[in-house]
């Protein structure tokens, strides 16, 4: 596992920052937003194949619009079980009187939050194998590839999470630096008062963070399962 290639490949396409900018702004679009697992996918072939850079462009738009959404609902389906043990646990506690009911459906519900997130990686892998909604539902297949590299799979999920965690604190800091800019530079553009310029770009680097470490995310799981071992 190279670790911090998948950290870094991102910044070797000459225009990263346009195409990480580009998804930091669609993820804060709703609807479109969807079309981000699909984009992932893309990397996450590209990466496989030994070829993650240059980044995908955001120009096959058809792929992701068909893509993304199913898997979004694959997602979805996975994490039903966590909100109806979450649902369940408060109907106990009101039909009991017993907030232990509530707290026990938060733990389970949690629990396979947990799990959902251990077993993401290989869903995106099996869906990039098989282009179908179905394929999510393969278990046997997606306990196989997590079984064969057992060791660099969990690399996988532990450097997903480090990831998200470095991307909330960089997101979040240049985020508040950019808020903290004073008079020093002229923010508004067309009328808009900077105040509400400032905040809109805030948004929009947090996101992109996000988006950046979505981007990681493919590449670790690439690395699980490259094209030779498929």
């Amino acid at each position: 596992m190279d670790v911090a290639r998948a950290f870094t490949y991102v910044f070797h396409d000459e225009e990263w920052l346009k195409e990480i900018g580009t998804g930091g702004l669609i993820m804060l679009i709703p609807i479109v937003n969807l079309v981000v697992p699909g984009y992932a996918i893309r990397a996450l072939r590209n990466a496989r194949e030994g070829r993650d850079t240059p980044l995908p462009k955001w120009d096959n738009w058809g792929h992701d619009l068909l893509h993304g959404p199913l898997i979004a609902i694959g997602m979805v389906i996975y994490g039903l079980p966590a909100l109806i043990a979450v649902l369940l646990g408060m109907a106990a506690a009101q039909a009991f009187g017993e907030q232990a009911c509530m707290r026990m459906g938060l733990w389970m519900g949690m629990l396979w939050a947990l799990l959902v997130a251990f077993i993401t990686p290989a869903l995106y892998l099996q869906y990039a194998k098989h282009d179908g909604l179905g394929a999510l539902f393969h278990f046997g297949e997606i306990w196989h590839i997590m079984a064969d590299r057992v060791g660099n799979y969990v690399v996988a999920v532990l450097m997903t999470l480090v990831a998200m965690i470095v991307a909330g604190v960089v997101g979040g800091g240049a985020a508040y630096l950019i808020a903290k800019i004073d008079g020093h530079v002229s923010w508004s553009i067309f009328c808009i008062e900077g105040y509400y310029v400032r905040y809109v770009v805030c948004v929009i680097v947090a996101s992109a963070s996000v988006f950046y470490a979505t981007l990681v995310s493919a590449h670790l799981a690439a690395q699980v399962q490259p094209a030779a071992a498929l």
